[in-house]
């Protein structure tokens, strides 16, 4: 596959490419909480984390945010870092999940409400997206979301039981990464 990864859009690449391999940085014994997680497709691999913005009456908001990974595999040993990674997409390894690493798949991003009302503005390549959903074709109700819980500040909750998807989506809005809000 020759294509230009450089020029590749996050929303493009998250939604049409195979995801291959899917790593996460448990927070301690917090289940299903993250440190980052980090998603590889055949181009490229993406490290989500959470990230913290202040915001009015001394309070902060908490959203999503990318990087690129250089070596997925490795990234433990390149940051110095002490955390174990887990191998998500074995954790998920259930028929129920496959069509989530296949493409394409549907990708749904969410914003904080309360957050712009308290002045949370578009930060970062996300948005300042506080959750992204991602949703098989075929089956929409099977889906997993990777959000910046605000229980564990600058952390992802993967979350995929269906309450908790639900519950998660229910108290978000939706929106276009593309567009301005």
């Amino acid at each position: 596959m020759n294509i230009d990864k450089e020029h590749l859009p996050l929303t493009l690449l998250l939604q049409t490419m195979p995801i291959v391999g899917a790593w996460g940085r448990p927070l301690g014994k917090v289940g299903q909480v993250y440190l980052d997680i980090t998603l590889q497709t055949e181009i490229a691999a993406v490290r989500f984390f959470g990230e913290a913005a202040d915001v009015e009456n001394r309070t902060e908001a908490f959203f999503l945010s990318v990087s690129g990974a250089a070596d997925p595999l490795n990234a433990d040993a390149s940051e110095g870092s002490v955390w174990e990674k887990r191998d998500l997409k074995r954790l998920l390894k259930n028929s129920r999940f496959d069509c989530l690493w296949d493409n394409p798949r549907i990708v749904n991003y969410y914003f904080d409400a309360e957050d712009k009302i308290r002045g949370l503005g578009a930060l970062g390549p996300l948005g300042s997206a506080a959750a992204i959903e991602f949703a098989c074709v075929a089956d929409p109700g099977v889906r997993a979301i990777l959000y910046a819980t605000p229980a564990f500040p600058c952390s992802v909750e993967l979350a995929t039981e269906r309450t908790r998807c639900d519950e998660i989506a229910a108290s978000l809005e939706s929106f276009n990464p593309g567009e301005l809000r």
